[in-house]
């Protein structure tokens, strides 16, 4: 319980900031998370979900083309909104480079059932103001037509895999509300966060590409 105290006063000083991710809070918050998670140098957990947009897509097909940035979120997540335009100018920046999935997970502040991340109903400040204000979905089509609202209003650019109610790859990815992988074209995992941050993604997206183009160049 005192963890999960800890873990919650954090979250809450982060989601306040709707400037976006900022400072210690967000640091520290992310950090934990991370613990969580595969780590780097391991393989990547695959999947093949159901698409938002219909159809499926899986993991290990994406990564096998380009290297992959696989992300968690959902609309009832403030840190996964807030970093919506953030996320949408990276994957535009190598779109001819990288493949990018988000996996619509369990919603991160339902109103009416307990958070995931607290043993209570957890509804921000930031979704009353927005009126965001949505129960957890309690079939795979409530949550299918969750993701895609989440699509359509932020605009996501990138595949929205929607995971299944067993939430198996949102555990196999650390249950962090809005982490975030860089796989490369072996399926192997080279950085990670436990909350998305796009300076630090796009530095490690640079620095995989040019590792990559290095090992195509002839000797």
């Amino acid at each position: 319980m005192e963890k999960l105290f800890i873990i919650a006063v954090l979250f809450v000083a982060t989601l306040s900031k709707a400037a976006g991710p900022m400072g210690d809070e967000f640091a520290q918050l992310s950090e934990w998370f991370k613990r969580t998670g595969p780590k780097r140098g391991e393989a990547a957990p695959d999947f093949k979900l159901e698409r938002a947009r219909g159809g499926t897509v899986q993991a290990s097909e994406l990564w096998a083309l380009k290297p992959l940035m696989v992300t968690t979120g959902s609309y009832t997540c403030p840190q996964f909104r807030s970093a919506t335009t953030a996320r949408r100018e990276l994957v535009q920046e190598f779109q001819s480079e990288l493949n990018s999935v988000v996996v619509y997970t369990t919603e991160a502040h339902p109103v009416g059932t307990p958070s995931p991340y607290f043993n209570r109903e957890m509804v921000t400040e930031e979704n009353k103001k927005e009126g965001i204000l949505l129960p957890q979905p309690q079939t795979y089509e409530e949550r299918l037509a969750g993701a895609r609202h989440c699509r359509e209003t932020l605009k996501i650019i990138s595949f929205v895999a929607v995971d299944k109610m067993d939430n198996a790859v949102w555990k196999a990815y650390g249950s962090s509300p809005n982490c975030a992988y860089l796989i490369d074209t072996h399926g192997q995992i080279v950085f990670r966060q436990g909350l998305f941050e796009a300076a630090g993604m796009r530095a490690a997206i640079q620095k995989l590409l040019a590792v990559e183009k290095a090992l195509r160049l002839p000797r």
